[in-house]
């Protein structure tokens, strides 16, 4: 009985199997034929037939270990960018209006389950860091990369029960409002999304931006409370 691999199976056998070694990829492609001496032409091509499948499953199962395991497109990827909008509230607040955008970057599905964002000081800045400034030295500390500029607030949403869902090319949006004293001129935003494949780790995704808070002059009736009908 002549023993011919099905395309199919074989493939599927590669993409389960596609962080082997390429020689073990070959082992698995290659038919196991044996010779008889009763062996006809027809016998012949039927295997020719079956050595040029092999070798063209052999080559996809090769592209598709490069693919995903070299290339590492079987893990998500994702894109963060900021939108924030000021508007003055009053003589003493502005609302800061923020909206994250993640976009799925990568070609499988990109799940969210936890998300941090919070709002840092940066005009006016502190007068510890403007007499470090002042002494010549240098304010960031040892094997560090950024100031830790003062918190105004910061928001947390965990949709463990209530998973977020991306598919690739697609994105969806975040709103955070803050409430920023109009003293304070420019903001630091920062934004962490927990990279679900990566659960034994703090690992994910993250966004730092400046903004500048518009001037405004506020309403006429910005101090007057505001009744439903």
């Amino acid at each position: 009985m002549k023993h011919r691999l099905g395309s199919w199976s074989t493939l599927a056998v590669f993409v389960a199997l596609s962080s082997f070694p390429v020689s073990a990829a070959v082992a698995l492609a290659l038919p196991h034929s044996h010779a008889k001496p009763n062996e006809t032409p027809t016998d012949w091509i039927d295997k020719g037939k079956e050595v040029i499948e092999a070798g063209a499953i052999l080559v996809g199962g090769i592209w598709t270990w490069m693919l995903f395991v070299k290339k590492r497109q079987r893990y998500p990827r994702a894109a963060i960018t900021h939108t924030v909008e000021f508007r003055e509230l009053s003589e003493s607040h502005s609302l800061a209006h923020v909206t994250v955008t993640v976009k799925n970057s990568g070609d499988v599905l990109l799940v969210l389950v936890k998300h941090d964002t919070r709002m840092q000081v940066v005009v006016p800045p502190q007068e510890a860091l403007l007499k470090i400034l002042a002494q010549g030295k240098d304010p960031i500390g040892e094997n560090q990369t950024e100031y830790p500029w003062p918190t105004l607030n910061s928001f947390s949403s965990n949709w463990q029960k209530a998973t977020r869902e991306i598919e690739p090319g697609e994105s969806q949006d975040v709103d955070v409002d803050f409430f920023v004293p109009n003293v304070v001129k420019t903001v630091l935003v920062y934004s962490y999304f927990k990279n679900l494949t990566k659960h034994n780790r703090e690992i994910g995704w993250d966004c730092t931006t400046l903004h500048d808070r518009m001037s405004q002059a506020p309403p006429k009736d910005a101090t007057q409370p505001i009744v439903p009908k």
